[in-house]
Formats: C-alpha cells, structure tokens, sequence
C-alpha cells in the first residue's frame, strides 16, 4: 500500500509540475495525474490537480465535477475539499445561466450552498465563501440565510463587506 502510494504522489509531483514550469504542459499533466489516479484512485493532489486544470485553466468544470466528489468522497473531513467541490458547482450554475437554463443552475447553486456552508461552519474565517454565498442566497431567494451571513461576514470582515456594500457611484451608501 505504501509503495502504491509512493508512486501516486510522484506521478502527481511531475504532474504539478508540469503545470509549474514554463511552458505549461497540460496534457502531459493531465497524463501523470491520471497515472497517479490509477495507483490510488482516490489520492488527494492528483484529484486537486486535474480539478484545477479542468474547472480553472481550461473552463470546463463539467469535467471536473466528477473529480470533484471523488475527492470529497474520499476527504469530507477537509474543509478544502468542501471549498473546491463548492466551487465546481458554482462554475456550472453560473455557466447553466448566463444559458438561461435556470433549473439546472439552481440544483447546482444549492449544492454549492450545501458545501460552502459546510466549509463555513467548519472554518467561519474563509473570507473568500462569503461574497459568493451572499449572491447565491440572493439568486435563491434565502433572505434570512443571507442576512444571518452578512452578521456572521461582519464578525469576521468587517472592512470587505462595508467595501461591498459601498456603491459603485462614488456616492455612499444610506
């Protein structure tokens, strides 16, 4: 097992960096992740990293949901595992309605709900889920859920949501 895992984490060390060092190679790390997957299906970093390349640099975060509740399969315990597979679903809703395919993007906006309100109960200091939840629970309707987030944004940062309730204007806001 340890050897097995050895193998998965060097795979997945020459797959990151091939993402690292210019030029980029992202087929060729999209190759060694999957052979560090093939050792151990569920190890943690070549999951990250393939997510990252398919959801981030080539925008395709239907590819990289499957990764992404492999990875929360495997580590529901980490908080960032949350985070990511949050982010995954929030990619897809966004994209499902900039296509007005509105139902779609809403399954896919509560789950990202779900996950990053997992993440924020386990770690409320995740300043980066809070603008994110607070446009979700808009888009959803969730009024008390947002205004319990906005109390809980304003404990923990304060200057971030008074920069976001600032109008664009110039003016200030009531």
């Amino acid at each position: 097992q340890r050897l097995v895992t050895n193998y998965a984490a060097g795979f997945s060390r020459l797959g990151f960096k091939a993402m690292q060092t210019p030029p980029v190679q992202t087929e060729e790390a999209i190759r060694l992740y999957n052979i560090a997957l093939k050792f151990a299906p569920e190890y943690g970093p070549a999951l990250n990293g393939l997510i990252a390349i398919y959801a981030v640099q080539m925008m395709q975060p239907e590819k990289a949901l499957p990764l992404a509740e492999r990875l929360l399969a495997a580590q529901p315990e980490r908080v960032e595992t949350w985070v990511r597979y949050g982010g995954v679903h929030l990619m897809i809703g966004e994209r499902d309605e900039r296509s007005g395919r509105d139902a779609e993007a809403i399954a896919h906006f509560e789950e990202s709900v779900r996950a990053y309100e997992h993440a924020l109960s386990q770690e409320p200091e995740r300043r980066e889920l809070y603008a994110p939840l607070l446009s979700m629970y808009q888009k959803l309707g969730r009024t008390r859920e947002l205004n319990s987030l906005l109390d809980l944004y304003g404990r923990y940062a304060p200057e971030e949501l008074q920069s976001l309730m600032e109008p664009d204007d110039g003016s200030v806001a009531p």
